[in-house]
């Protein structure tokens, strides 16, 4: 979405991101192409730090749910 790159949740919206098209080519049988995803923004800050790692996943989960629909993915917006 317009006006949250670099932000924490325009990084939890590329970790969604990258989560959702896993679940979409494991669920249509297809091997996950490309290497391994780099580590998140934040993430050495985060580690050992529970509510920031809480705080993180919550960002992501959010993000997972409101992102847009594998068809509408492409889509200018």
């Amino acid at each position: 979405r317009r006006g949250t790159a670099g932000t924490p949740e325009g990084e939890a919206e590329v970790e969604a991101a990258v989560i959702a098209a896993a679940v979409a080519a494991k669920r249509a049988g297809r091997p996950v192409d490309g290497d391994e995803a780099p580590p998140a923004a934040g993430t050495g800050s985060r580690k050992g730090d529970l509510p920031a790692e809480t705080a993180w996943l919550l960002l992501v989960a959010d993000a997972y749910v409101l992102r847009p629909a594998p068809e509408n993915a492409g889509a200018a917006s």
